[in-house]
């Protein structure tokens, strides 16, 4: 019978995974879906049953997958072949005498593996070992590796710890490959690794196809560990090690304390299990030994940690042995040091056998400490303080950088302060912080920053000669160079001196730091020096430059931001030399970022200086510091990078909201710094976004980035038609996007007097509206279109502002009450009762009004209240000292031009009887508050 179409990929997908695995090739490893088992199963028990037939080694192959499928998916854990037999409904002996032959001929044929025990074949362990791991024993399986995880990984996934795992889990079970259970003697005691937690057919599985099973183990302990702190797991190994996982995870049993911040907490800088590490604590150097994994095969004898500085034994102490899940580790130990020893060494033994030696791995010609203590190599190091460990007579420099030193008993303590520009020095050695290359470079140490002199070319300023730093490869020396200048050429070693230190950074390459003679560089004179490989005239290294020592000059301020223009005040040099243009020098800040001006020599060589200027700009999205905008709208923020320019890097940018402070780290290239806001602005927050930066310890508000609309600066006007300017003029600052509706009513009536529809911007300006006196208010809308449920648009108010059309007196006491409660005298301010006005006009006498004043009076009959005229001061002259919207303060006469007075015993305003005249008080100006409507 032919070989079934349906089940053609079978033998491709076999010869794919041998060609790729080898003799490690597990059939498990195969990816079938449910349906293609199913047909495999269905086929195979067809073959068994002499349904149908086909060559030998297609059936063998058929039924052998057949069965490692049926381990993996359907079988109990119980007894095998009764299972098998039942699942496909043939007789179990004979469906044994069948598969036994087929699984044994297609390994043999194929050069898989096939299990031989002490005593017989094991069929079973062979079907089961292919299988890798079966669905039945999977959940007792991953509950080991999360004892291991939690025992012996500590709640820690780190890739180099698990990988030792995964090497000592090879190397326990290829000692016990044959033992159904594991059993290791621990002083005294037993412990066991039962068969029902981790079968041996998958020991046997891992150790014959270590490729193909660590990789299940590294990725469940993955797994275990992103469940352990409540993250998402994303699922992306093989699916059927994913599905296993999957089911583990809803049935596994919640454990909820551990958070985010723990798993934090558990990061050690120095990792478990290796290595001893120097720290420095309180100012003792200490040697720390971490946990160390032993063998089983010593776990039965004391374990020792003895301590060298060469041959010298410094120290001997007994370790703590732990036993863990699988791992027997000893604790971490820690030895105090009186001394610095640079060939310190360490063994950890039993009473008869050295189980490790550290050799040369602790050597150290000095010792680099974080703040923290914990030891730094010197390839490692930032732009941040540290604390160096040397000898007392160890010579320690820092360039570009600070240093304090300390003598501790036998070694000495320098705490060094490094920029990233910094060179640490230590004796013949040089560091560069950040991991960076040493190159050849002139000394920047005397050249003066943002300072240079153009000619036909742009020439660097130097207070003095600087030195060179030329890096020497193993094969060369200072003979193989040539010094040129201004093409004169020089041997470099006859020339110049050179001192010389050790590059630490594997390349074995020395520093040599080259002195120029003052007899080939005089001052004031341009220059351009080269230094070459004789027989090569490929520069290494060029600079144009002249010497002019010290130059000083200063602006009018430390720094320009927003500003129009900037002053340059002073400007002088230590050899006298000639300023041609008259100080101060005005420069334009628009067109310039750099100040100019001419020097002349003693011999009337003219010499043009550019200085940049502290001169701050940014620009983010089109939005540029000179336009003096403050607030942006996100959505028009298209480019998420923010420019910064000064003439020195301005390295870090600040983020405001009201709950939080971001810092964020720029990229400088020159004098520009990008700031990458994309994790910060791409979505839409909750409140504004302030972002700004520090400049000469100052700071500055670059802008604030808005999310919700709003209008800023909203202001209103109105000019009657008589002067030359008339009409309505609107204007704010619109902070957003889409459609604006202003909308102008009159505040008494509410009745809607105009409509106004704009676009991104709020500008409106009416030359054809009348307004007669009166109180309006305008309101600005924000029309906002329902896109997804389709129902119109919605209007959100972003602004609200009174308008007065008018004299403003007039216009607010139309209609309404003014009640004095207020006057203001000599002698003090005073309570009014009683008092009121009302008919504010217009008088003949220029720059005053008038209006009717009255007080209440009660009606013996009615006991009601009634007006009652001033008729012998009416109309009261009335003049504006002082106002607010509904408060004015009025300066106040009677209609003969009279002041008036208070009687501060009856709190009434000039009354008609009064008892003494120390109570009388005369009146400077009176305060009404406009509260009653007629």
């Amino acid at each position: 019978m032919a070989f079934p179409e349906h089940l053609r990929y079978l033998e491709l997908l076999i010869e794919e995974g041998i060609e790729k695995e080898g003799d490690e090739f597990l059939i498990g490893a195969l990816n079938l879906s449910d349906v293609q088992y199913f047909d495999v199963l269905d086929f195979a028990r067809a073959l068994i049953k002499k349904e149908k037939l086909l060559y030998k080694v297609e059936a063998n192959m058929i039924i052998s997958v057949a069965l490692v499928f049926f381990a993996i998916n359907d079988y109990r854990g119980k007894q095998f072949w009764e299972e098998f037999s039942k699942r496909i409904d043939a007789d179990e002996l004979y469906v044994q005498k069948i598969c036994k032959e087929a699984i044994e001929s297609f390994c043999e044929s194929r050069q898989l593996y096939f299990h031989i025990g002490h005593m017989n074949k094991g069929y079973v362990t062979t079907i089961l070992t292919h299988a890798i791991i079966t669905e039945s024993s999977v959940d007792k399986f991953l509950e080991f590796l999360e004892d291991i995880y939690f025992k012996d990984l500590e709640e820690t996934y780190d890739e180099e710890e698990v990988q030792q795992l995964v090497e000592y889990m090879h190397k326990l079970f290829s000692r016990y490959i044959e033992d159904e259970d594991i059993h290791i003697d621990f002083q005294g005691s037993k412990m066991t690794i039962a068969r029902q937690q981790l079968p041996k057919s998958f020991r046997i599985a891992f150790v014959r196809a270590a490729g193909l099973v660590a990789p299940v183990i590294e990725k469940y302990l993955y797994y275990i560990n992103e469940l352990n702190y409540s993250q998402k797991i994303v699922y992306n190994f093989m699916p059927r090690f994913d599905y296993y996982f999957m089911k583990y995870e809803k049935l596994r049993p919640k454990i909820t304390f551990n958070t985010d911040q723990k798993r934090e907490e558990k990061k050690e800088y120095i990792k478990r299990f290796s290595v001893a590490h120097m720290s420095l604590n309180d100012g003792k150097l200490c040697l720390e030994v971490p946990k160390q994994i032993i063998d089983s095969d010593y776990v039965s004898d004391s374990i020792y940690l003895e301590v060298y500085s060469n041959e010298s034994l410094l120290a001997r102490k007994e370790l703590s042995l732990i036993k863990n899940r699988l791992f027997f580790k000893t604790d971490s130990e820690k030895i105090e040091l009186s001394s610095f020893h640079a060939d310190l060494r360490y063994e950890i033994t039993t009473r008869s056998r050295k189980i490790y030696d550290s050799r040369d791995l602790l050597t150290r010609e000095f010792l680099i400490f974080n703040i923290e203590g914990v030891e730094v190599s010197p390839s490692r190091i930032q732009d941040k303080d540290y604390r160096i460990v040397t000898r007392t007579n160890t010579k320690l420099e820092v360039e570009n950088g600070e240093t304090t030193s300390r003598l501790n008993s036998e070694y000495k303590i320098h705490t060094v302060y490094l920029k990233s520009d910094s060179l640490l020095k230590i004796d013949q050695w040089m560091i560069k912080p950040n991991a960076q290359d040493f190159k050849t470079e002139v000394s920047i140490q005397n050249k003066y920053p943002n300072i240079r002199m153009k000619l036909e070319d742009e020439y660097s300023l130097y207070s003095q000669i600087p030195t060179i730093r030329l890096v020497i490869p193993p094969e060369k020396k200072l003979s193989d160079y040539a010094f040129s200048v201004n093409e004169n050429n020089y041997s470099l070693e006859s020339c110049c001196k050179a001192s010389y230190s050790n590059i630490l950074n594997g390349s074995n390459a020395l520093m040599a730091v080259v002195t120029i003679s003052t007899e080939l560089l005089r001052e004031a004179t341009p220059y351009s020096i080269m230094i070459r490989e004789k027989g090569n005239y490929k520069p290494i290294i060029s600079e144009k430059l002249v010497v002019i020592p010290g130059i000083e000059y200063a602006f009018d301020q430390t720094y320009y931001y927003k500003k129009e223009e900037a002053l340059l005040k002073e400007f002088k040099t230590g050899n006298h030399l000639e300023i041609k243009e008259k100080l101060p020098i005005k420069i334009k800040l628009k067109h310039n970022a750099i100040a100019s001006l001419t020097l002349v020599n003693n011999i009337g060589e003219k010499m043009k200086i550019t200085i940049d200027l502290p001169y701050l700009e940014w620009d983010l999205s089109g939005y540029h510091s000179s336009h003096h905008v403050t607030d942006i709208w996100y959505n028009k923020v298209s480019d998420q990078n923010l420019k910064v320019s000064y003439y020195k890097p301005i390295t870090q940018l600040r983020l405001l909201d009201s709950k939080s402070h971001y810092k964020v780290n720029g990229r400088v290239d020159n004098q520009t710094t990008l700031f990458d806001l994309h994790d910060y602005t791409y979505v839409k927050r909750d409140e504004p976004l302030t972002l700004g930066v520090i400049v000469e310890g100052k700071k500055e508000k670059i802008a604030t980035i808005h999310y919700h609309p709003k209008i800023k600066n909203f202001a209103a006007s109105y000019y009657p038609p008589k002067n030359g300017i008339s009409g309505l003029f609107v204007e704010g600052y619109f902070i957003g996007e889409g459609d604006l509706k202003v909308v102008l009513k009159n505040k008494q009536t509410s009745k809607v007097l105009r409509k106004y529809e704009l676009r991104d911007e709020l500008s409106v300006v009416d030359h054809e509206l009348e307004l007669d006196y009166g109180l309006y208010t305008i309101e600005v809308y924000l029309i906002e279109e329902d896109d997804f449920f389709g129902q119109g648009s919605t209007e959100q108010l972003l602004a609200k502002k009174e308008l007065l059309v008018g004299d403003p007196l007039l216009v607010v006491t139309k209609n309404k009450v003014a009640k004095v409660n207020k006057c203001k005298t000599y002698h003090g301010n005073y309570t009014l009762d009683n008092f009121h006005l009302q008919n504010f006009r217009f008088s003949k006498r220029e720059g005053y009004y008038e209006a009717d004043g009255f007080y209440y009076i009660k009606d013996w009959d009615t006991k009601e209240l009634r007006k009652w005229y001033f008729s012998r001061y009416n109309p009261f002259l009335i003049k504006v000292a002082e106002a607010t919207s509904s408060m004015f303060e009025l300066e106040i006469e009677d209609k003969e031009g009279d002041g008036l007075y208070y009687d501060i015993k009856s709190k009434h305003v000039n009354p008609k009887h009064h008892e003494k005249e120390e109570y009388i008080r005369v009146i400077d100006t009176i305060t009404v508050e406009i509260s009653e409507v007629l």
